[in-house]
């Protein structure tokens, strides 16, 4: 009989463990994939001295987000999904209408537009100069009552979909973490909800597709293809809501994001405006010579300065599925053929700097000791740079 109480108890305790964590199950997911290469606009902040962190945007959603150097990939897609709980539940990136927004050479708003008229989103990006961390800006404008608004994002830690982990914070935000590189997820409203899963077989996004709300909850998913999900706090009442999502590879989170932004704006527009233009180019000219060269000084790596890689994408990502054990590189990759055009295009703009920075890069790679492997190709290097 004592026996049975204590194993009562025990059983008792276990139930009602609030710490208690919920695993989510189906280990590893599927095999991991990237993003489409089909770019709409890319960013960072400007200097070599500002936060190591890149981003790219397709089909009307976040795509890839680089961090600490220019082909280290953390993030493989993040977007919003609404539902109205009963009738629909739709993705941005397959079921909404995009356009792309140009507002400057570096900044531009994403709109999707709902193709049965029931909401309008638009999104703005931008990196805080001085912080770890991307700032998504979020416009929701609900054109009927009853729609929940969900924040999914996927991960693809330390260049890879592999091996990632998730958690659900006590406040409901999510953290991914892999080997010491740790990301949180949050936004400027709270979480009601969240959960974490495997791509595939335990994710939030199949159960919201299913059920058109989120009826199963994992506080937890180790060592897979990950991803996370979100409601937000939003009115379920016909209206215009402005929030923030943050990307925060920062260990101490915090708010200043209109300093941050303004940061951002000045850097690029600064950097522009020292550039040389030809006198005669008209208007519509002009705007695309400064589109133009904001898009090739993003392509400079922080870390190792002169570095210009070919591309921010990964060609044919969505059909690019990963093996365990590699790190391809996608264009993130410098190419002498490439650098010599970007180099001469910055010299004939006065931007001789980092002209120079690409040609210091280059020297220093060629005139070093040992072997390229590219794949199936090795190759001494004794001054070459394959």
């Amino acid at each position: 009989m004592k026996i049975n109480l204590c194993l009562a108890l025990v059983i008792s305790l276990i139930c009602f463990d609030a710490t208690a964590k919920l695993p989510a199950f189906g280990r590893p997911g599927l095999t991991p994939n990237w993003s489409s290469a089909k770019k709409v606009h890319v960013g960072t902040s400007y200097g070599i001295k500002t936060t190591p962190l890149w981003f790219t945007l397709a089909k009307g959603a976040l795509s890839e987000v680089y961090f600490p150097t220019i082909d280290q990939a953390q993030i493989k897609d993040s977007q919003l999904m609404i539902s109205d709980g009963k009738t629909f539940a739709l993705e941005e990136k397959k079921e909404t209408s995009h356009q792309v927004k140009v507002l400057s050479p570096y900044h531009v708003e994403l709109i999707n537009y709902d193709k049965s008229g029931r909401f309008k989103v638009t999104h703005e990006y931008f990196v805080d100069p001085q912080k770890d961390r991307l700032i998504e800006a979020v416009k929701f404008e609900a054109f009927q009552d009853h729609l929940d608004v969900y924040l999914l994002t996927n991960t693809s830690l330390n260049r890879s979909g592999f091996d990632d982990n998730a958690k659900v914070n006590p406040d409901k935000t999510l953290t991914f973490w892999q080997d010491k590189t740790r990301l949180r997820v949050w936004a400027t409203v709270p979480f009601t909800q969240a959960s974490v899963g495997y791509e595939g077989v335990s994710e939030g996004y199949a159960d919201l597709k299913d059920n058109l709300k989120l009826t199963k909850f994992y506080d937890e998913a180790l060592r897979g293809n990950v991803s996370g999900m979100a409601k937000l706090a939003l009115p379920k009442k016909r209206g215009v809501y402005h929030f923030k999502i943050v990307y925060d590879f920062e260990k101490t989170p915090s708010k200043d994001f209109e300093l941050a932004k303004k940061g951002y704006m000045a850097g690029w527009e600064n950097y522009l405006q020292s550039l040389d233009v030809p006198s005669s180019l008209a208007t519509k000219e002009k705007d695309l010579f400064y589109r133009s060269y904001y898009v090739l000084a993003t392509h400079e790596d922080k870390l190792n300065p002169g570095a210009m890689i070919a591309s921010l994408s990964k060609p044919w990502g969505e059909k690019y599925f990963e093996r365990r054990g590699e790190t391809p590189g996608g264009y993130h990759l410098v190419w002498p053929r490439d650098l010599f055009h970007v180099g001469l295009a910055l010299l004939l703009a006065g931007d001789t700097d980092r002209a120079k920075r690409s040609m210091d890069f280059l020297a220093s790679m060629q005139y070093k000791a040992g072997t390229w492997f590219y794949g199936d190709r090795i190759i001494e290097r004794k001054g070459s740079f394959p």
